[in-house]
């Protein structure tokens, strides 16, 4: 459609399945994607680009929360934590933090789906 900017995210996850599955997933939406499969190279290219989407893993080091927390600094809205395990400290932390934002794996393309077609904020 002419006059409207393509979206774009980030994937953070060491584990290449789930980088492709979503890379699949966004490119079907339109989407175009960027991916690290560290959070090293992910706060990398985030300090480079304004991604419109972040979906990031928390179980890395640095995690996830500190991933969403910079993100938020660089005026990026639309920060997803993704995580396989639903108990512990860290699991806990990441549900006070992202609220509704927290995607539990394994996710579903109806999930993501329906994230993308949610009215994006715009990064700041």
């Amino acid at each position: 459609m002419e006059g409207q900017r393509t979206l774009t995210a980030l994937i953070i996850d060491d584990e290449l399945g789930v980088r492709e599955s979503f890379e699949w997933i966004l490119k079907g939406l339109g989407v175009n994607t960027d991916y690290a499969e560290t959070t090293q190279e992910g706060l990398y290219k985030l300090a480079q680009n304004p991604y419109d989407f972040v979906f990031t893993d928390l179980k890395q080091t640095p995690t996830g929360v500190e991933v969403w927390n910079y993100a938020l600094s660089r005026g990026i809205k639309n920060v997803y934590i993704m995580a396989a395990e639903t108990v512990g400290e860290l699991f806990n932390k990441a549900r006070m933090v992202a609220g509704d934002k927290l995607i539990i794996k394994p996710f579903d393309v109806k999930d993501i789906d329906r994230i993308i077609r949610q009215k994006p904020q715009e990064p700041t």
